[in-house]
């Protein structure tokens, strides 16, 4: 009885846990065709379910960033350290997943050109209303 309620809820409810499927239609229909980067590495799980390959981004500062248009960054939160600096300091959340796996929940940060400071004068934080 235990094995045949794993199979047939239990199972499905874990994958749907740790499955970017959802997220991934969720961050193209409010970023639309904006550039979307990983910090580094491949992430096969979210090109896929986006629907085209998500590149990593230079981790040294390239200077014609997010200077026109948005960009947005893909990371869980232990992944941003390996960003330089520069992108850290122009990181604001403008969503989060709601699944499980290391590291804790992958997030989408804009990149922020430079020099952008909030409304209220400060710099842009990696939290969400920073």
């Amino acid at each position: 009885a235990g094995v045949a309620l794993w199979n047939s809820t239990l199972r499905s409810e874990f994958a749907r846990t740790r499955t970017l499927k959802q997220f991934a239609a969720e961050i193209h229909r409010q970023i639309g065709n904006a550039p979307l980067y990983i910090v580094a590495g491949e992430k096969p799980g979210l090109s896929y379910y986006y629907g085209r390959a998500v590149p990593a981004i230079d981790r040294r500062v390239r200077p014609g960033l997010a200077t026109s248009q948005p960009v947005y960054i893909f990371a869980r939160k232990r992944e941003l350290s390996e960003l330089a600096p520069e992108y850290r300091k122009r990181l604001r959340m403008v969503m989060q997943a709601h699944t499980l796996g290391g590291g804790g929940p992958p997030a989408v940060y804009m990149l922020a050109p430079p020099g952008m400071e909030s409304a209220s004068g400060r710099k842009w934080s990696s939290q969400p209303n920073g």
